[in-house]
């Protein structure tokens, strides 16, 4: 069983494993996403601002969810996660470019009992980096988790 809220501490840290970035990601996100701007699709056009393509900043959220899945505060709680509530304070600081390998570094900033004896809120501060231990974007994400009966 994954840990309940009482066994998670604000300054709990977690690093997941690291994943690169590669233009397949971007054109498949394009499609999904039907977000063609060609910062993303178009290399000499994205030349001209950033020196070359880059990745959708939601795309790098994406794979951010998905890092925390693979090795990090998720993963941990996957058995008593209840629900994700959500994504705030989202910002985006550097570019993430096809090839960056990124990785997600976490920290429990807040955690909180709710009316219900059953759950509790976390919030985790999201730090995306890159190779060169650059922040790509940074989140906070809320989720609701079991307390022990």
């Amino acid at each position: 069983m994954g840990k309940y809220f009482e066994d998670i501490n604000v300054g709990d840290k977690w690093t997941t494993p690291a994943r690169t970035v590669e233009a397949a990601d971007i054109i498949n996100f394009a499609g999904i996403s039907s977000d063609w701007n060609p910062l993303h699709t178009d290399e000499e056009y994205a030349k001209k601002i950033f020196g070359g393509r880059i990745a959708h900043g939601l795309l790098v959220l994406a794979i951010a969810s998905g890092l925390t899945a693979r090795g990090g505060s998720l993963r941990d709680i996957e058995d008593t996660i209840i629900a994700f509530l959500g994504i705030s304070s989202l910002k985006f600081m550097n570019p993430t470019r096809i090839g960056d390998t990124i990785h997600l570094e976490e920290e429990i900033t807040n955690k909180r009992e709710t009316k219900s004896p059953e759950r509790g809120v976390i919030t985790v501060k999201w730090t995306i980096k890159n190779q060169k231990g650059e922040p790509a974007m940074e989140a906070e994400a809320s989720s609701l988790v079991r307390r022990k009966q």
